[in-house]
């Protein structure tokens, strides 16, 4: 791989979850990806201990920056800003308990040199060769088909899972898209 990457968690009340999710990313970009990648954690004003579980592990991981929203504003204004701050060619956001594995970023990378008309890749938990080891609940899963299927008829968009939280982009799309939009409500994945 000889692009830089960027990895971009947003965070909101994630103490618990996201040392873990480090450590694991972590870990995985140092042995595939090298020194060739940044991680940027974007607090979106939470009121737990996320900023000092980051700021704790800086030291250990001089790759991971932290990015302090002084109040909530939602997921979309977080991956926002990390988005506009990032400076890999490669900008990739992902949630912060890890429910996709960082190392997809290696389909990711694929599509990026195999199709050079691909500026945008979203993965999908509900394509066929999806390996999804860690399922929502019941509930969650069918609220979020539900909202998937009242999208597609609603704007025509015909993605089968607009909600993933593993998208990544080159970085002229990037800008492209969020340099121009505020994206910080509720479905500003579909907004995207």
């Amino acid at each position: 791989m000889t692009m830089k990457l960027s990895v971009i968690i947003p965070a909101y009340n994630e103490e618990e979850r996201l040392p873990n999710t480090l450590h694991e990313a972590y870990a995985w970009l140092t042995s595939h990806v090298q020194d060739d990648f940044e991680i940027i954690v974007v607090d979106d004003g939470s009121n737990d201990g996320t900023c000092v579980c980051v700021e704790k592990l800086q030291s250990e991981m001089p790759e991971l920056t932290l990015i302090q929203q002084q109040q909530n504003q939602g997921k979309g204004a977080a991956v926002r800003r990390g988005m506009l701050a990032a400076k890999g060619d490669v900008h990739l956001f992902m949630d912060a308990d890890h429910s996709t594995h960082i190392r997809e970023v290696e389909k990711v990378f694929e599509v990026f040199e195999t199709s050079k008309h691909s500026d945008v890749v979203i993965a999908s938990r509900q394509h066929p060769d999806s390996d999804i080891s860690q399922h929502q609940s019941w509930l969650r899963e069918h609220m979020g088909k539900t909202f998937n299927f009242l999208m597609r008829v609603s704007t025509g968009i015909d993605m089968p899972d607009t909600q993933c939280g593993f998208k990544a982009m080159t970085k002229q799309a990037s800008y492209a898209i969020f340099s121009k939009q505020k994206l910080d409500g509720f479905s500003f994945d579909v907004e995207m």
